[in-house]
């Protein structure tokens, strides 16, 4: 019954074997478990933890970790081998981007274009994690903005090239990542690195390509060609409906007599609509601690969500509120299905509202494949993608993009693991919200 200390520091490895000797003399049990995954990870729960230390400990500290951590690898019984593995695993992390940018670089010589390169190597065996998510997603972009300093690398980069010491991940490689800091400042993304590399007789014309201080790409020229499933969203993302499912939304609650504001709601886009009305009910009249099978709160949850139908039925179908979110897209999306690119639907719609909306607007006529939250559970969890997968034969989710305009969306897309994640500007979330 010891206390027990979960250090999630990416450190040493001898210094953390100090820390749990320091803790096994105060009495308290000790398991280390760095973290790997970044921002949207902890965000989302799906971060990577390397642990080590005692397997009783662990199982005991397991329960915690794996409420930030879907990825959990228990490596060792020996305190500081979970360190070392994370240190290794950002020396080859940096590695790769580098390696990726700067084979990019030398190809400008070549007169070939960064995006088109990147998507020829996801297409082969020189693929990585670097030219499929970081260098299209923060270089090509120029937004640099994935969340871990570059002064936080340089440190886990010399972690593991001091007890490494090897040909690649050594003296050499440490004193080109400080290099690198200190041209580009420690305090910019680690992305940023690939501004300080350069390539004789070519750096100019090819950091335009990369770093984005040139013309930048079109979205579309860089979404990695193997996909084969786009999954969007409905409102704000594939339907213009003005914002009426969330003002109906609060209005039913607020005639219900749920005390709440319209800002509260505005944490809810995406979201299964009856999690939402449960959510507030339950706050408001059950001190947020009733049961989902409570007759009394399911009955009064159950009611008002009926009359939220209700009202999105006249506010969508008495009149022309709704329309496609632009008038090309039918067109765009059959460009994408002439590509081989099926098209799927997701929304925390109940059925019945995304079944009328789709034959109003004549969607089943440039969609594969629609689910709804009613049947498979909301956002962030990843069931409703999964399930447009299953529905047009795809296995492999790396194949899958996803499309939505709100943060749920951005969630839904990242625990899925999508091979690429999109956030759109023409619903609810602006461009801070989602990339935070």
């Amino acid at each position: 019954n010891n206390p027990t200390v979960v250090d999630l520091t990416s450190g040493a490895p001898d210094e953390v074997k100090e820390v749990a000797a320091l803790a096994k003399d105060k009495g308290f049990s000790f398991v280390e478990a760095p973290l790997s995954g970044g921002p949207a990870g902890a965000l989302a729960g799906t971060l990577t933890t390397f642990v080590a230390g005692p397997t009783d400990t662990y199982q005991k500290a397991k329960p915690l970790i794996s409420l930030f951590s879907s990825n959990k690898f228990h490596l060792s019984e020996t305190p500081g081998a979970g360190s070392a593995t994370k240190s290794v695993n950002n020396c080859l992390n940096m590695m790769n981007l580098l390696s990726a940018s700067e084979g990019l670089l030398s190809l400008a010589k070549f007169g070939v274009k960064a995006e088109d390169a990147v998507a020829a190597i996801n297409n082969s065996s020189g693929r990585s994690l670097q030219t499929q998510v970081r260098i299209p997603k923060e270089v090509l972009s120029g937004e640099y903005n994935y969340g871990f300093f570059l002064k936080l690398m340089k440190k886990d980069v010399g972690i593991g090239t001091k007890f490494v010491d090897g040909d690649l991940i050594g003296k050499d490689f440490f004193s080109l990542v400080e290099s690198l800091e200190k041209e580009v400042g420690g305090d910019e993304d680690y992305t940023a690195s690939v501004k300080g590399l350069g390539v004789a007789g070519s750096k100019e014309a090819a950091l335009n390509l990369l770093t984005g201080s040139g013309p930048k790409a079109d979205p579309e020229a860089y979404m990695p060609s193997q996909i084969k499933l786009l999954v969007c969203d409905m409102a704000g993302t594939t339907v213009e409906e003005g914002g009426l499912v969330y003002q109906t939304l609060f209005n039913v609650l607020q005639e219900a007599g749920v005390d709440l504001t319209f800002d509260e709601i505005d944490a809810w886009h995406g979201a299964h609509k009856l999690k939402v009305v449960e959510h507030f009910v339950n706050r408001h009249e059950f001190g947020g601690v009733a049961e989902l099978d409570d007759a009394k709160f399911r009955d009064r949850s159950d009611a008002i969500h009926d009359n939220f139908v209700e009202g999105i039925k006249r506010a969508y179908f008495d009149s022309d509120n709704i329309q496609l979110i632009r008038p090309g897209l039918k067109e765009h999306f059959n460009d994408f299905r002439a590509k081989g690119v099926k098209i799927g639907l997701n929304t925390g719609y109940p059925v019945e509202i995304q079944d009328a909306i789709i034959k109003k607007l004549d969607m089943q006529d440039f969609v594969d494949t629609w689910v709804s939250a009613q049947n498979w559970g909301g956002r962030p969890k990843a069931h409703m993608i999964h399930a447009c997968m299953r529905n047009v034969g795809i296995d492999d989710v790396r194949e899958v993009a996803k499309a939505g305009d709100t943060v749920l969306d951005i969630q839904e897309g990242v625990q899925a693991g999508v091979g690429f994640n999109i956030g759109v500007l023409s619903g609810a979330d602006g461009v801070a919200t989602l990339r935070n």
